[in-house]
């Protein structure tokens, strides 16, 4: 048997103290299809970009079919057979497709036929179009297409699926199994739709804190408990929520909501609701929609369709995972803006009432936002949504980056709030937090809700599968019915419409 053709021996990357990537090992194979899978963190794409060549290690050594290529340039790498894409298009916008191809091709060995290549992609009749007119589905495939306009032996794709519908990602990925099959092409690829990812590939690597934790196949990888910890964590369902109210009246509700953000639809149909005194929480994936969803309530983000309702009077704020505090402003001034336009009197009988839940608040007061520790920081950014008395309070990841006592203390401010009448949806990675906190589930995958309940009804499969992906054939295989009829291995919804695809290119 030959080598492999990627070996990464002890790869290491650190940044200012930090090992994103901490020694890992990794063979991939000629026609080898590989999915690259960890939480927020895990050095996922950094170990792609140390492939790539757009980052080097530290230590350890890169090789590429025999030869080593550790301290080779990006360029370079793409000459002898290595090509990728990004999370983010990267197209030309002022160029057709056409041409977006012919420039890819520049670094190729060989001569291209830039109108093969876009039908390969299903974009033939796209080759004059301008770049920045297609579609977001079309861009994608398009950095498919100038990827393969290097002739690349093994392919980088960081989140291929980002942002496409259910539809248009089964057509990724039967695409893909079909190009890499058709090249005798290895995949290596980085995805938050994980779902979509195991039913692509054959072996799943899982990565966590810089290191791997797991190699095996899909359903390997599924059962696998440190997998399952990562990503579920070790909730047993003893919670310190404050109890549902269904008779409590309705705060806010979304009703069928459907989203864009440009030509990428992130919200597809979702209905949710929260009353007055409830914490309810929006669980998935990294991409699931869960960020958009809390803008769209929040009015940030334009709705394509649905409706938004809310009590008759009722204030709704967002805290927002990036906090959107201004680090060159004190915490007062910061409080102040988020009473803008109410009078003294207000904003002083709402600091005194802030004090009860943030003791540390009239220390900092004139320090600048910008030197408050982490921890203090989404407090701060908590605090000014209180500023106002908010009757729905949204709040994104607020536990992202912080150490396990403030991230404590942030959970009993939230209980005291509903306990005092407050509704709120929160959205949160960690399972484990946010469902002590919450008394109503709902998981999101590719901008839909696939699973709601109370949290102690929520089946464990759910959030597996949230996560995860299902325990189901992957997508492109043919499988045999019992009346000698082949079906190709995709959800019942896909199965028509990629039949015909398939039957159209035999």
């Amino acid at each position: 048997m030959s080598g492999p053709l990627l070996q990464l021996s002890r790869v290491q990357r650190g940044f200012r103290g930090l090992r994103a990537v901490a020694g890992v090992d990794l063979d991939i194979r000629d026609n080898e299809f590989v999915g690259l899978i960890g939480p927020n963190g895990a050095g996922k794409t950094t170990l792609l970009n140390l492939v790539g060549g757009q980052l080097m290690p530290s230590r350890g050594r890169i090789l590429f079919d025999g030869q080593d290529i550790t301290s080779l340039a990006p360029h370079r790498r793409a000459r002898i057979g290595i090509a990728r894409t990004f999370q983010d298009v990267r197209s030309f916008a002022q160029l057709t497709a056409g041409e977006a191809v012919t420039a890819a091709a520049m670094n190729s060995p060989g001569r291209v036929d830039q109108y093969r290549l876009l039908a390969e992609v299903g974009l033939e009749e796209k080759w004059g179009l301008l770049c920045g007119d297609l579609a977001y589905a079309e861009q994608k495939r398009l950095e498919v297409a100038c990827a393969l306009a290097l002739q690349p032996r093994l392919l980088l794709l960081d989140e291929p699926f980002s942002g496409l519908s259910w539809q248009e990602t089964a057509d990724m990925v039967v695409l893909l199994r079909e190009i890499a099959q058709s090249r005798t092409l290895a995949l290596l690829l980085v995805e938050h739709v994980v779902r979509s990812l195991m039913q692509l590939c054959e072996r799943v690597v899982v990565m966590h804190l810089g290191s791997v934790i797991a190699d095996g196949t899909p359903d390997e990888v599924r059962s696998d408990r440190r997998v399952l910890e990562i990503y579920l964590g070790n909730w047993e369902g003893e919670r310190k929520a404050a109890g549902a109210r269904p008779d409590g009246e309705v705060s806010m509700s979304a009703q069928a909501v459907s989203v864009n953000r440009g030509s990428r639809r992130v919200l597809e149909e979702v209905t949710v609701e929260v009353r007055a005194g409830e914490i309810r929480c929006l669980l998935g994936a990294n991409g699931a929609g869960k960020t958009s969803l809390l803008e769209a309530l929040a009015g940030l983000l334009p709705l394509s369709s649905g409706r938004l309702a809310v009590a008759k009077g009722a204030v709704v704020r967002l805290v927002h995972q990036s906090r959107g505090l201004f680090p060159r402003l004190t915490a007062m001034e910061n409080l102040q803006l988020g009473a803008y336009g109410r009078s003294r009197a207000y904003q002083k009988g709402r600091l005194e009432a802030l004090v009860g839940y943030f003791p540390w608040l009239p220390q900092r007061l004139n320090v600048s936002a910008g030197s408050l520790s982490g921890g203090e920081q989404q407090m701060l950014a908590i605090a000014r949504s209180l500023m106002v008395k908010p009757d729905v309070l949204l709040v994104d990841e607020p536990s992202i980056g912080l150490a396990p006592i403030i991230v404590e203390r942030i959970g009993d401010i939230l209980r005291t709030l509903a306990d005092e009448g407050a509704a709120m949806i929160i959205s949160e990675q960690s399972i484990e937090y946010v469902l002590d906190l919450s008394v109503y589930g709902y998981i999101l995958e590719q901008g839909r809700i696939i699973g709601e309940g109370p949290v102690e009804k929520l089946r464990g499969e759910q959030f597996v599968q949230a996560y995860l992906g299902p325990s189901e054939p992957r997508h492109g295989q043919l499988n045999a019915g019992e009346d000698g009829s082949m079906t190709l291995g995709l959800p019942d919804r896909y199965q028509r419409g990629a039949l015909r695809r398939a039957d159209s290119r035999q």
